[in-house]
C-alpha cells in the first residue's frame, strides 16, 4: 500500500486541468517554488539562476516533468509545456497495473496448468506408454522396486496453501480425529505429476472423475507418494466410486475423500479401470490397475451428502426379512 501512493498520486496529477494562468505547474502547498517555463534553448543548471514565481495559493496540484529536484527543502520543478503531462508517473502507473495483473494470471494458473501448457518431456511419454501393463500392480507395491518410479513422479504434489506434511501437532490431531482436523483443497501436482499427466493425455488417453474415501493422517502420503494397491473383495487394485456420496462410506465424518482424475485407454478400458459388481443399489465400484493412472485433484471433506452405504444395508436387511 504504501509503494503503491507514489503511482495513485501520480495518476491523479495527471488528470488535472491547467492552471488559469496558462501554466501547467501549480503549488500544491504553500512554499513550493515554480520555475518558469525556459525556453527550449535555454537549460538551468543550478536552481539559484532561474527565476522563481511565488507561491500559488489555493491552486490545487503541482506538475513537474522528470528533472524535477529539490533545493533547500522546497520542490522546484520545471514546468512541462504541451499536452504531456508527468510522463514518468504515467509510466509507473502503468507498470504498476501489469504486475499485479500478470502476477494475478500466475496464482490462477501455477496450481494446475493446463496440460496443454506443459509439453511432456520424453521420458513421461515413455511412462505414459507403460502404464497398465504387466508391471501396473507392481508399481502399486511398497516393497516393489518398481515403487520408485511412482513416488519419484508424485513427490511434492500438496494440498494448495498447506505445507508438505503435517505439523507433529496438526498429525497427531488426525490420528485421533480431533474435530477440525485435516487438510483440504485443491491439490497442486508436482512437476513430474503435471507432466506425466500432460504425457497420458497427449498419448491419447480418456479420464473420468471417481472418489476415493480414506483418512486424514494418510493423505500427506498417499498425494506425495502416489496409491498403493490394495488386496480387496474384488481382487487387487485401486478401490473407486463413481459418487462422491459413495465414497463417504469409505470416508467418515470430518475425514477425507479424495477426487480423482482416473485415465484409460479407449480400446481397452479394462486394462485400466474395470467396473466391479458391490452389493448396493448404487452399484458404482471400479477397481484402478496402476497408480500411474490416478491423478488426485481435490480433497474433500466428508459427509454433506446422505450416505449411499446406509442403503446397501437397508436392501441387505430387507431382503434377509423377506426370505
Amino acid at each position: 500500500v504504501q509503494l503503491s501512493r507514489p503511482i495513485v498520486a501520480s495518476w491523479r496529477r495527471a488528470r488535472l486541468p491547467p492552471s488559469p494562468m496558462g501554466n501547467r505547474c501549480t503549488s500544491a502547498e504553500p512554499g513550493f517554488r515554480l520555475q518558469q517555463a525556459a525556453p527550449p534553448h535555454t537549460r538551468w543548471h543550478h536552481p539559484a539562476a532561474a527565476p522563481v514565481l511565488p507561491p500559488i495559493a489555493g491552486s490545487s496540484s503541482l506538475f513537474v516533468d522528470t528533472h524535477s529536484r529539490l533545493v533547500s527543502g522546497e520542490a522546484v520543478g520545471r514546468c512541462t509545456e504541451g499536452k504531456q503531462r508527468c510522463p514518468f508517473g504515467l509510466l509507473l502507473y502503468g507498470v504498476g497495473l501489469s504486475l499485479v495483473a500478470i502476477t494475478a494470471l500466475f496464482v490462477l494458473r501455477v496450481a494446475n496448468p493446463p496440460p496443454h501448457d506443459i509439453a511432456p518431456a520424453p521420458e513421461f511419454m515413455a511412462l505414459a506408454r507403460q502404464a497398465g501393463d504387466e508391471n501396473a500392480l507392481s508399481r502399486g507395491n511398497i516393497s516393489s522396486s518398481l515403487r520408485r518410479s511412482v513416488t519419484d513422479v508424485f513427490n511434492g504434489t500438496h494440498i494448495q496453501g498447506r505445507p508438505l506434511s503435517p505439523s507433529l501437532p496438526d498429525f497427531m490431531a488426525m490420528v485421533h480425529e480431533e474435530p477440525g482436523a485435516g487438510y483440504f483443497g485443491l491439490v497442486v501436482l508436482s512437476l513430474g505429476a503435471g507432466q506425466l499427466r500432460a504425457a497420458l493425455e497427449a498419448s491419447g488417453f480418456s479420464h473420468g472423475a471417481f472418489y476415493h474415501g480414506s483418512k486424514n493422517m494418510w493423505i500427506s502420503s498417499i498425494l506425495s507418494g502416489g496409491f498403493l494397491v490394495s488386496d480387496g473383495w474384488h481382487g487387487e487394485g485401486i478401490y473407486v466410486a463413481e459418487t462422491f456420496a459413495h465414497a463417504q462410506c469409505y470416508a467418515g465424518p470430518g475425514q477425507p475423500i479424495l477426487r480423482l482424475d482416473i485415465y484409460w485407454k479407449p480400446d481397452n478400458k479394462d486394462r485400466y479401470l474395470k467396473k466391479v459388481q458391490h452389493d448396493s443399489m448404487i452399484n458404482d465400484v471400479w477397481l484402478v490397475s496402476d497408480p500411474l493412472v490416478v491423478i488426485p485433484r481435490e480433497v474433500m471433506r466428508c459427509c454433506p451428502e446422505k450416505l449411499e452405504c446406509l442403503r446397501r444395508l437397508q436392501t441387505s436387511v430387507e431382503v434377509g426379512a423377506k426370505r
